[in-house]
């Protein structure tokens, strides 16, 4: 599959296109779970919420690790 960018042809992978958007992806919940967990442990030393900072920091660690190969398995599954 080609793309054309104004006169330029450039080669994409769906794979490879379908990896960059879910590591992208990854990073941006990534990056709102491990604030939402600091948010958590500021807040009165995180009293009534025992171990739910760590879970979401668990969580924030799947999801960066796994985004990327889901988003490839996506995308070559699209290219058929």
């Amino acid at each position: 599959m080609a793309i054309g960018l104004g006169g330029a042809r450039v080669a994409g992978d769906p794979a490879f296109i379908g990896s960059v958007v879910g590591f992208f992806v990854s990073l941006i919940l990534f990056a709102l779970m491990m604030g939402l967990s600091i948010r958590i442990d500021g807040r009165e030393g995180g009293k009534g919420c025992m171990g739910c900072s760590c879970l979401l920091r668990l969580g924030a660690l799947l999801v960066l690790t796994l985004g990327l190969g889901a988003g490839y398995m996506i995308g070559r599954s699209i290219a058929g």
